[in-house]
């Protein structure tokens, strides 16, 4: 038994061997890494003094005379290099640490050039400040341009090595300065102005005396001729000194200086001026800047992400808006066994699509919405919102090239595309608006931003608005500007009405229009008799659809889609939001005759599908995100809207009221007649009511063909009248187009049905 015992131990003691030879084999990096972390914590404790081995005191010596005050830096950085061999195994490298490292480097070169170029080497000292290494680049820069530029790489070298560092970008740093700078020199310029223009009124203000004597030059002027070198000298005063008043007040005040100074004439037609860019905050102003994850990084996220669902792909395309960036996907390739061996298969595209929430959860930015494909590019767009959003400011839109040459009868300045460029589009080409969205999304502001392009590219005689708000929040404060006809609506008679008048107006364009021989507005005004005025253009904005339609659905849909489905050629264009998008609210009638909308953020895909016909708002930011639907590229284009402030809103709506003349001051509604024709109509209803009840309960059953005979008007109003007696309870509920049975004959009839009776009388 013994010999069995001794060849099990030998056993044993060869399996150990090379058990242990396995595990130094696997962990050889491990045992490198923890050795040199042992060597390169020795030699810095050597250079502190701590220990004084000879090897590692030779060792920190050396290091000492090459890189002078770099020495602990190189002791420090062998101590990492060993601790990331020895993490290795469990440590991922991620994208941007070489970048770092590169940037750590460059500061410890800097550090010794810059040392030695504050203290050079000494006499008698065992080493230089900045080492052999930092003494041999100061000389090499000293030969070349003198001590500078010693100071100038070394600085140089530092700054760039921070920004390697921090991760930092030249081109963000430059746009940053460059705000920085505009918006000091605006402060400057403005500053100055305000102080030459008080100066300027102090030295020009005219004294109580003189004033006194051109009051009564002014007031004996008419029977006494003044002299001629007198007349020219106080109208120059008098001019000095409203223009130092009107530079001293701020663009905000243009009313009341136009009011004050009671001298500028009454502002024609012809003489309104288009409002100057100045009214509006210039972009960049208040943009935030801060520190975001560098597109690199997430493209390497997203790469990895996919690549661990099974989904292998390369980002080939970045492209950063103001408030998202696309990352251009190529789907790879993967391998499948078949009975002919491997077969690769690109990726398909709707497994792309279907790792949204995954792709969220690795980014750590929520929500993403994916395109596949990205219209025209093989490429899917995964749409990732920016850490930071940038403010789109509509002035720099209106000064974009875009828009100054878009040549358009209507042109809108939207906003910008998800790559930052200013996007611009034609009302005239949609040819009506639908724009919904959730509370707080962004539609109001859209609005805003709609009427201010329109209100700086054309004049009243180009455009005319009608406005309906029954929120009666929004749309008030453009109440005086010569552009709207007659009020802001907000009632719903009234919002009814001139939706009718509209309608009259269509009609009577294409009159003229078969009058002339032309078929649109444009060929009209090309071709009008010469005594005939231009039509202008026409837009209705209605801020909320869903109160009318609650409130007088039929009347508000009828009129809505009988404008949109004729309106187009006559000049008349429809801009309607709502943000309750609801099939009982966007009706399929009136959806299809907007073939343009515009979604922003909604709660669900349910909300989304009614909008756009498809998925995508559910995904949206909010704050002026939205989904475009331009019917030009049939597909919906993602744009960060133009924002608009009250502020300039209030400006630029002073700056048009103060051109309006005293003629235009009270605003008369062209549709006030059919508010009084439908009042009457309401009376002469009543009447006709009053009969057709007699009518009814005279007989057993009764059909709109009869009451429309006996009472000698239009079977629509008499199916209207006979709906009204089933109403009372007068007539009951029968088929369409078949008579009613009567359920109060005339011996019911009690004071209380009669609609004429007067309350509590007997």
């Amino acid at each position: 038994m013994a010999l069995p015992m001794r060849n099990s131990g030998s056993a044993h003691t060869i399996y150990s061997t090379r058990q242990l030879a396995d595990d130094l084999r696997h962990h050889r990096m491990q045992i490198v890494g923890l050795l040199i972390v042992a060597m390169g914590m020795a030699v810095f404790a050597a250079m502190l003094g701590l220990t004084r081995g000879a090897i590692v005191s030779g060792l920190s010596e050396a290091l000492l005379r090459l890189f002078g005050i770099g020495a602990p830096a190189v002791a420090l950085a062998t101590v990492i290099f060993g601790g990331l061999l020895t993490l290795a195994k469990w440590m991922r490298p991620k994208a941007g640490q070489g970048r770092q490292a590169l940037g750590l480097a460059l500061l410890w070169v800097a550090s010794m050039v810059l040392s030695e170029a504050v203290s050079p080497s000494l006499a008698g000292a065992r080493w230089s400040f900045g080492g052999a290494m930092g003494r041999a680049l100061a000389v090499a820069f000293s030969g070349i341009g003198g001590r500078p530029l010693v100071w100038l790489a070394g600085l140089g070298l530092a700054v760039e090595g921070i920004y390697l560092v921090a991760r930092l970008s030249w081109r963000r740093t430059l746009l940053s300065l460059s705000a920085l700078a505009a918006v000091v020199g605006r402060w400057l310029i403005s500053a100055l102005s305000r102080v030459t223009a008080r100066y300027r009124s102090k030295a020009r203000a005219p004294e109580p005396e003189l004033m006194e004597q051109r009051g009564a030059i002014a007031r004996v002027s008419v029977a006494v001729a003044a002299p001629e070198a007198e007349k020219p000298a106080i109208a120059s005063d008098v001019e000095d000194a409203e223009e130092a008043g009107a530079e001293a007040n701020a663009s905000t005040e243009i009313t009341a200086v136009a009011t004050d100074t009671g001298t500028a004439p009454e502002p024609t037609c012809e003489g309104r001026q288009l409002p100057p860019l100045e009214l509006l905050d210039a972009p960049g102003s208040d943009e935030s800047d801060e520190a975001y994850e560098e597109p690199e990084d997430l493209s390497r996220d997203i790469e990895d992400t996919l690549d661990a669902l099974g989904i292998p792909g390369k980002v080939r395309v970045v492209e950063r808006g103001p408030a998202v960036t696309r990352y251009g996907v190529e789907p790879g390739y993967l391998d499948k066994e078949s009975a002919d061996g491997l077969i690769r298969r690109k990726v398909r595209v709707s497994r792309i699509a279907a790792v949204s929430d995954d792709l969220a959860l690795a980014l750590g930015a929520a929500p993403i919405r994916i395109e596949a494909p990205i219209p025209g590019k093989p490429l899917v767009g995964i749409e990732v919102p920016n850490p930071s959003r940038a403010k789109v400011r509509i002035r720099e839109v209106l000064e974009s090239r875009e828009y100054q040459q878009a040549n358009f009868e209507l042109k809108i300045a939207l906003g910008e595309d998800i790559t930052g460029r200013p996007y611009v589009t034609a009302l005239e080409n949609a040819p009506h608006l639908l724009i919904a969205g959730a509370t707080n999304s962004g539609k109001s502001v859209c609005i805003s931003a709609i009427l201010t392009s329109l209100l700086y590219a054309y004049q009243p005689e180009q455009v005319r608005l009608l406005l309906i708000d029954p929120k009666r929040v929004e749309l008030m404060r453009y109440n005086g500007i010569p552009h709207l006809l007659g009020r802001v609506e907000a009632d719903v008679e009234g919002c009814i009405a001139a939706l009718r008048w509209a309608g009259q107006e269509m009609d009577e364009r294409y009159r003229e229009f078969a009058r002339v021989g032309v078929k649109d507005i444009a060929g009209y005004n090309r071709s009008r008799p010469e005594d005939a005025k231009p039509y202008p253009r026409f837009v209705i904005v209605i801020d909320e659809l869903s109160d009318l339609m609650m409130t007088a659905g039929e009347e508000v849909e009828l009129a809505i889609c009988r404008l949109a489905q004729k309106a187009r050629a006559t000049g008349i264009h429809l801009v309607v939001a709502t943000q309750r998008p609801s099939v009982d609210v966007v009706t399929g009638v009136i959806k299809a005759n907007f073939p343009a909308r515009i979604a922003f953020h909604v709660a669900t895909n349910t909300d989304s599908r009614v909008i756009l016909d498809g998925p995508g708002a559910e995904s949206l930011i909010g704050h002026g995100d939205m989904l475009f639907l331009d019917p030009s590229l049939k597909r919906a284009v993602r744009l960060q809207g133009s924002y608009v402030s009250e502020e300039e809103t209030r400006r630029l709506v002073a700056h048009w009221r103060a051109q309006v003349g005293t003629n235009e001051m009270l605003p008369v509604c062209p549709w006030a007649g059919l508010l009084e024709a439908r009042d009457s109509a309401e009376d002469d209803e009543d009447d006709l009511l009053i009969q057709a009840e007699a009518i009814a309960r005279e007989s057993s059953s009764i059909s709109a063909s009869y009451l429309q005979r006996r009472l000698k008007i239009g079977y629509p109003r008499a199916a209207h009248l006979l709906d009204r007696l089933q109403k009372m309870g007068v007539v009951g509920d029968g088929p369409s187009g078949r008579p009613r049975p009567v359920l109060a004959h005339s011996d019911d009839r009690t004071d209380e049905d009669d609609p004429a009776a007067e309350p509590g009388g007997g």
